[in-house]
């Protein structure tokens, strides 16, 4: 194409947006995550190669419930997972632990959130083993915390 040429289109958004892309060089299974703390792995072999200008690949069942998908990548299973909610609940999950289920579920609840409080951010991390076994939260007031601001850095 030449310098002003506009391009092609890359997918039909229709309204909605793109949360993340996967790569099956990166893993064998994706993660997705709702606002609401529900989460599920699907293998990436459940995907279907779309062509330009298609309408993606459904990946999870959302609803009032569940709330819409906020996070999407491709993981190995090993990686642990830092969610992050608006009111400043941290919590470390290993995927290993999170359920491989089929494409269009609604998947399993990851982190459970008070009423008001939605899924700020999920970053991933190197898995680290614990002597206890127990799942680490930490709960910082929500007037001491701003998540935008909050740095989480993944391998």
């Amino acid at each position: 194409m030449g310098r002003t040429a506009a391009g092609v289109k890359g997918i039909d958004l229709q309204g909605g947006s793109v949360v993340g892309v996967a790569l099956s060089s990166t893993g064998d299974t994706v993660m997705a995550l709702t606002e609401k703390g529900f989460g599920k792995r699907s293998l990436i072999s459940e995907y279907r190669l779309t062509d330009r200008g298609g309408k993606g690949v459904k990946t999870i069942s959302t609803s009032d419930e569940t709330g819409p998908l906020i996070a999407f990548k491709a993981v190995t299973g090993e990686e642990d997972a830092m969610i992050v909610s608006d009111s400043g609940q941290m919590i470390r999950v290993h995927l290993h632990d999170v359920k491989v289920q089929g494409r269009s579920t609604k998947g399993v609840r990851v982190i459970r959130l008070s009423e008001n409080d939605k899924v700020n951010r999920m970053a991933f991390t190197e898995h680290q083993e614990e002597e206890d076994k127990q799942v680490e939260e930490v709960t910082v007031p929500a007037d001491s915390f701003d998540a935008s601001q909050a740095q989480i850095e993944h391998p």
